[in-house]
C-alpha cells in the first residue's frame, strides 16, 4: 500500500471571517482575532487556530462517515482521512505558524476504497510530516498505524495529541486514540530529532492524501467521498491555560479544479447548550468532482 503524505498546499484567499474562540464544555470566553482569514488548500478542508503561546495539547471528536467505495473519485485506490493535528500550517511553509516551519503531528481515521466495488477499510492512524528540507516523509521512524487497529462506520473516535512538554513520557510525543466500538485505546509515543520546533497551530481537518511511492514521489490515487463528518470539541492547551480554547478560528476550503468541493462550513453553536458548541459539519459542493 503506498504511503500517504499530508502536507497541505495552502494560499491565502483574502477573505474573513468572524473569530469563534469558546471554552470546551463551559462558558465562551471573550472572542480574539475578530478579523480572521480564510484560506484555500488542494487537499484540505477544516478548522485551524495559531496559539499566542506553545502548544499543550489537542484533542477532538469525530464520527466515522458509513462511505461507498462507488461514489469515489478519480483513479483506484482511493483514499480519504480525518484527523487532529498540531503544527500543521507551519509544516507548509507559510508565515502563518509565529514560529517558523513546524512539523505536523497527527492522529485520526483513514479511510480506504481499492477500487468501486470494494467494502471500505477504516483505520486509526498516527502520523508526523516532517517540514521540507527536514527528514524524510517516507521514513517508518515519522509515520505509521495503530497496529493496524480498524475502526467501523458510526464509531465516535476522540483524539488526543500531547507534546513532549505535557507527555506522560518526557521527551516523547503521546497519540492516544480510543473508538465507541472498543473498550481499549490505542496509543503511541515518539521521539522526534532535537530542535525540531513545537508548533503554534492546531487543525482539525478532512483530507484527501497525497499517495507517496517508496522513492516518496506522488503517483495517481482518486478521493473517498466521506459526506458529512461532524467534529465536535475540537479544542486545544496553550502557554498556561487550564481550559481548552476552540480550534474553529480560521477556516480551510478545499479547492478541486479552481471551485469549491469541500468546505468545512460554520461552526454550530447553540443559546440552549454547550455540549456542541465547538463542533461543525464538513460538507461536499455539488458536482465537486469534475
Amino acid at each position: 500500500m503506498p504511503n500517504l503524505m499530508r502536507r497541505a498546499t495552502v494560499a491565502l484567499t483574502g477573505v474573513a471571517i468572524v473569530a469563534n474562540v469558546l471554552a470546551a464544555g463551559g462558558p465562551a470566553l471573550a472572542a480574539s482575532s475578530p478579523q480572521a482569514e480564510a484560506f484555500e488548500s488542494g487537499n484540505w478542508a477544516g478548522y485551524y487556530t495559531v496559539a499566542d503561546a506553545p502548544i499543550h495539547g489537542a484533542t477532538g471528536l469525530f464520527t466515522v462517515p458509513s462511505v461507498s467505495c462507488r461514489n469515489s473519485r478519480g483513479v483506484k485506490p482511493y483514499y480519504g482521512s480525518m484527523w487532529v493535528g498540531i503544527g500543521g500550517m507551519g509544516s507548509t511553509g507559510n508565515s502563518i505558524d509565529p514560529g517558523g516551519p513546524a512539523w505536523l503531528e497527527q492522529a485520526g481515521v483513514n479511510v480506504t476504497c481499492s477500487s468501486l466495488n470494494a467494502k471500505p477499510q477504516y483505520e486509526l492512524f498516527w502520523e508526523v510530516v516532517p517540514a521540507p528540507g527536514e527528514g524524510n516523509p517516507c521514513s517508518s521512524g515519522y509515520d505509521g498505524s495503530f497496529g493496524n487497529a480498524h475502526v467501523q462506520a458510526g464509531d465516535s473516535v476522540r483524539v488526543m495529541i500531547d507534546p513532549p512538554t505535557r507527555s506522560p513520557k518526557p521527551g516523547y510525543w503521546y497519540f492516544w486514540v480510543a473508538a465507541s466500538s472498543s473498550s481499549v485505546p490505542w496509543e503511541k509515543y515518539v521521539k522526534l530529532p532535537n530542535g525540531v520546533y513545537t508548533g503554534q497551530t492546531v487543525e482539525v481537518i478532512t483530507e484527501y492524501p497525497t499517495a507517496v511511492n517508496n522513492a516518496c514521489r506522488a503517483i495517481p490515487s482518486g478521493f473517498v467521498d466521506l459526506g458529512t463528518v461532524h467534529y465536535t470539541n475540537a479544542v486545544y492547551l496553550a502557554g498556561g491555560l487550564q481550559t481548552g480554547i476552540s480550534m474553529l478560528t480560521n477556516r480551510i476550503d478545499l479547492y478541486h479544479n479552481g471551485s469549491l468541493a469541500v468546505s468545512p462550513g460554520e461552526p454550530y453553536t447553540s443559546e440552549t447548550s454547550s455540549a456542541d458548541n465547538d463542533s461543525f459539519n464538513t460538507y461536499y459542493a455539488k458536482n465537486w468532482w469534475r
